[in-house]
Formats: C-alpha cells, structure tokens, sequence
C-alpha cells in the first residue's frame, strides 16, 4: 500500500484542510464561497485524478 501525497481534513466550522503527510505541512484550507456556515460531511477524492468533490 502506498502512502497518500495529500490528506483531506473536514471539520465542523466549515473548512477543509488538505495536508502533506511526510512532513504535516498544512498546504491550504479552503471554504465554500458565500460566507454562510457549512457542516461538511460527504467529501470524497478521485485516486487518479487527486481531485476533491464536496458538495455544497
């Protein structure tokens, strides 16, 4: 089993967190346009692609 390049972290204020975990660097933190408060729960990536989908 390989190592993933990149994890997804979702938390309950609304932001998700990607981080590398060879050395924990945080590389972003995103948050859905609009301002408005957002539970993320259904996250899902795309091994091939490296792609995130989050539904908002």
């Amino acid at each position: 089993m390989t190592r993933p390049q990149r994890i997804y972290a979702a938390e309950g204020g609304g932001e998700i967190t990607g981080i590398i975990p060879r050395n924990n660097f945080i590389e972003y933190r995103w948050t859905p346009p609009g301002g408005k408060d957002t539970l993320l729960l259904n996250i899902a990536g795309a091994e091939q692609t490296g792609r995130l989908f989050v539904p908002i």
